[in-house]
């Protein structure tokens, strides 16, 4: 699991009067309780326990809030995963009527973004707080509505984006999507094995050098121009939306924590391998399958929002985003197997192993499906926003 401090539950309640959360004074109590699945960084949600104004009213229900414990260890500049973070939600906001659908951040007492708090002479802690935004995410999908849900959101968040420039953006994971170093990497880990687990990921090593021509494929394009630079949030996964509960219309995107300068394929193509089948959290890859159907649904919804700015070069590789992605998340699991699981947080021992191979089945799926999936962006028509023969 990667490094970090326990804090004791019950230091956790006094986290929060860090905040200038509206209402409150010291005799305040506040009830912390941990959620999310994320594999990063620990998230709790904040809840104000006291009646706002005059004793004996309720609780405001607006009176919640997002408190998160940064992981340093991936996250190593704080400063500059914030000021992202800071300025891509102000230029969102911006582009809103519905400020309550949008991701804030609650600054510290002293107008900063983020806490930190000394745990010892060599270890600190790193806090911060978001507003609460009412609605629900779904760790995998039920209907093909939500895929598609999901890829209108992923696609609007493009959209709304489209003249914020990429260059404002500090590169606070450099290489994130830098697939053929993501291969050097994991050529690296084989050949330390430094926990002497190489052997147990034998045919998966075999199989990713088979397929290494395909670690170039985006970041030649971008090297040469062809790809225009985004703004890009890498993390377009189905629980990174809300929607509404009544009608699982999506309401927003969120987790802004990976948002850099980037290429459309990159969300796009993480967007369609983290929806498809239940690659990541299954433990029987014979169960790991890639669905087509499902694939059209988060399309259609992605192509219909980004018609208007998106270029003739990214649609015609739109599709080799889901297949590379795919291929780099292959890596990146089975990295971390052999490095002793130092990334990802782990439920068990071999779970990035079994990440790994169910990545890889899926984009043995995608690359057997390679020209269908390409197909289907052709036949789709910006202006009817449907699909045609």
């Amino acid at each position: 699991m990667p490094k970090g401090t326990t804090t004791p539950y019950i230091e956790l309640e006094s986290v929060p009067f860090n905040f200038q959360i509206p209402g409150t004074n010291e005799d305040t109590i506040f009830s912390v309780t941990a959620i999310g699945g994320g594999l990063i960084n620990d998230t709790y949600l904040v809840k104000n326990s006291l009646p706002f104004g005059e004793v004996g009213k309720t609780t405001d229900p607006a009176a919640q809030f997002i408190l998160q414990r940064i992981n340093t260890n991936v996250f190593l500049n704080v400063h500059e995963l914030m000021i992202n973070i800071h300025k891509v939600s102000l230029h969102l906001q911006s582009k809103s009527n519905d400020h309550g659908h949008c991701l804030s951040i609650i600054p510290t007492k002293d107008g900063t973004l983020f806490w930190e708090r000394n745990v010892n002479k060599e270890e600190k802690e790193v806090w911060r707080m978001l507003n609460y935004i009412s609605g629900v995410s779904y760790p995998l999908a039920t209907n093909n509505n939500l895929l598609y849900e999901a890829g209108r959101a992923f696609g609007k968040f493009q959209y709304d984006l489209r003249d914020f420039s990429s260059s404002e953006l500090y590169d606070t994971i450099p290489d994130f999507h830098n697939t053929q170093k993501r291969l050097e990497d994991f050529r690296k880990a084989v050949k330390d094995d430094k926990f002497d687990r190489a052997n147990a990921v034998k045919e998966e090593i075999c199989y990713i050098e088979s397929k290494s021509d395909l670690a170039s494929f985006i970041t030649d394009l971008m090297n040469e121009g062809l790809l225009p630079k985004r703004v890009t949030h890498n993390d377009t996964k189905l629980d990174n939306v809300l929607f509404d509960p009544m009608t699982n219309k999506a309401l927003c995107v969120v987790d802004y924590d990976t948002i850099m300068s980037g290429c459309m394929l990159f969300d796009f193509g993480d967007g369609i391998r983290s929806s498809n089948s239940n690659a990541e959290s299954s433990t029987d890859t014979s169960k790991v399958a890639f669905d087509i159907d499902a694939y059209q649904h988060f399309t259609k919804g992605f192509l219909e929002e980004v018609a208007p700015m998106i270029t003739g070069i990214e649609r015609e590789c739109l599709h080799m985003g889901a297949i590379v992605i795919t291929f780099e998340q292959t890596i990146r699991f089975l990295t971390d197997f052999l490095l002793g699981d130092v990334y990802f947080k782990i439920d068990y021992s071999e779970q990035n192993k079994i990440r790994g191979r169910n990545q890889m089945e899926l984009l043995k799926g995608m690359l057997a499906k390679k020209d269908e999936m390409s197909l289907i962006i052709k036949n789709f028509n910006s202006a009817s926003k449907v699909f045609t023969k």
